[in-house]
């Protein structure tokens, strides 16, 4: 769909992909051009694993001024270090990680190991911005909880298991929005140009 609503013009400078970003060898060998541009919005936590991730999209970028953009999460340092020190909270996190389908190795990071991370794949100007986290979680829960009463109120039926979902997920964000539990963050990072 998003490739429909090129112009002709932009069709010869934008490539959408869809696929893995834990394999982007094969999604991106046809293309023999380097990169503007690494953009991942709220799904880099997913990939197994989000260090890869950055190893493999710094290959795909140009030498001189390619960017990755993203929006992440990192765990809020207190709580990062209330996991180190207690075996069964760190035992209970990767539970719900695994439940979740978030690799556990993506979360155990605080912001400052996250940058490092990025300096480890060889960006350089690498710049965090936290985002609060009910500007994040808080309309997430509100929309869920508003989606509900609009399917409800124009009689749009919701199955049982939709409606424990969103229930569930509006439960989940609020608490979210409320402790400081996960670090919203805003990423920007550079490729180094390759030495001659």
């Amino acid at each position: 769909m998003a490739n429909e609503r090129l112009s002709a013009d932009q069709k010869q400078r934008i490539h959408h992909l869809h696929g893995s970003a834990e394999n982007l060898d094969d999604l991106i060998q046809p293309f023999t051009k380097a990169f503007d541009h690494i953009l991942c919005i709220d799904s880099a936590y997913h990939y197994n694993t989000r260090w890869d991730f950055f190893k493999s999209a710094f290959k795909y970028l140009k030498d001189s001024g390619g960017t990755l953009g993203l929006f992440d999460f990192t765990l809020h340092p207190a709580l990062f270090q209330s996991l180190k020190q207690s075996s069964w909270k760190l035992y209970a996190f990767k539970t719900l990680c695994n439940f979740i389908h978030v690799p556990s190795d993506n979360l155990l990071a605080t912001p400052e190991e996250y940058k490092q991370k990025l300096y480890d794949a060889g960006f350089k100007n690498v710049q965090l911005e936290t985002v609060a986290t009910e500007h994040v979680f808080d309309g997430l829960s509100r929309f869920m909880r508003q989606q509900l009463l609009n399917a409800s109120k124009y009689g749009i039926n919701v199955s049982l298991s939709d409606k424990l979902f969103l229930c569930g997920a509006c439960f989940v964000f609020n608490l979210l929005a409320k402790n400081d539990w996960l670090t919203p963050l805003l990423v920007s990072a550079e490729k180094q140009e390759s030495a001659p």
